[in-house]
């Protein structure tokens, strides 16, 4: 007897969802939000004044926010902040954005990591290598008609 074994690869915010079943065929269709778009719902306000603390020390208050998600940060290596920088209703994703682009590096989030992380530059350590029979579509910015 065959045994069945799930494996999760993908964690997400179910949106919406359709099945059809057409000349015998099921499809599941579903749009679906990763969980980095929780860090982009609440606007806040916060001020960071002294000089002598680093990226990081901005970094761990913002990630003990969210259980969901996590930070890593591969590019400030302890570097102090060197000047004011001040968060106004804005969301924590619109100024970690600001921040990564102040540093002139990128922030991304890792499609594949289960444990929902982001990063502020590349891991360059790391990579994945997707199965050739995994059907998969990456897009960024597209937006497909609703069901």
């Amino acid at each position: 007897m065959d045994q069945r074994v799930d494996e999760k690869i993908l964690d997400f915010i179910n949106e919406a969802e359709k099945r059809e079943a057409k000349n015998h065929v099921r499809t599941l269709k579903i749009e679906a939000l990763n969980k980095t778009s929780l860090i982009d719902i609440r606007k806040t306000n916060g001020s960071f004044q002294n000089f002598n603390i680093t990226y990081g020390d901005i970094f761990n208050p913002k990630n003990s926010k969210y259980s969901d998600v996590a930070i890593e940060d591969n590019v400030t290596d302890k570097t102090k902040i060197g000047n004011t920088l001040f968060q106004y209703k804005e969301t924590d994703w619109n100024f970690l954005k600001r921040i990564a682009s102040d540093l002139n590096s990128e922030l991304y989030y890792d499609i594949i990591n289960l444990n929902n992380m982001f990063y502020f530059g590349i891991l360059h350590e790391h990579s994945y290598e997707l199965k050739a029979n995994m059907d998969y579509e990456s897009f960024k910015d597209k937006t497909y008609a609703p069901f």
